[in-house]
């Protein structure tokens, strides 16, 4: 059975780039997989950016390849696409759902008072999450982590 991977980028400004993301894919079964093409799709599949070793390729049994994802959104409001990966599995697309908003605005912000100008650090909010999402199939298994 197919298990749907999210991958949500969060609130990234406009023109920004966000931390790259990364699937891991893992052959587990007992034969090799022919990987096929690896592809972002979707209507604002632009926003969304992928570096992977995994297309066109034979992926031996024991040995793992790498989708490296980011998000750079050229608008605001909430984005969506997938990552979909083709290979000689029984289940073949596997999907990777991607999201991120994306935030206009400016980074920082002057402030001004009693005649002293300053300029405000931006906030910065760091979210260490770890977690692992496996997806299983036949002959693979894929697990999410943060780069």
């Amino acid at each position: 059975n197919t298990v749907l991977i999210l991958v949500d980028f969060g609130n990234i400004s406009i023109n920004e780039t966000s931390d790259t993301q990364s699937v891991v894919l893992t052959n587990s079964g007992t034969d090799d997989l022919t990987m096929g093409a690896v592809s972002i799709v979707g209507s604002e599949a632009i926003d969304f950016n992928m570096n992977t070793n995994c297309s066109s390729r034979s992926l031996d049994v024991g040995k793992s390849c790498i989708i490296d994802m980011d998000f750079k959104p050229t608008s605001s409001g909430y984005k969506t696409a997938n990552v979909m990966i083709y290979d000689d599995a029984h289940d073949s697309p596997q999907p990777i759902a991607l999201s991120g908003i994306g935030k206009s605005g400016p980074s920082n912000c002057s402030l001004t008072g009693r005649g002293v100008e300053g300029v405000a650090a931006p906030l910065v909010a760091v979210l260490s999450v770890l977690f692992s999402v496996f997806y299983i199939s036949r002959r693979t298994v894929m697990r999410k982590h943060q780069q």
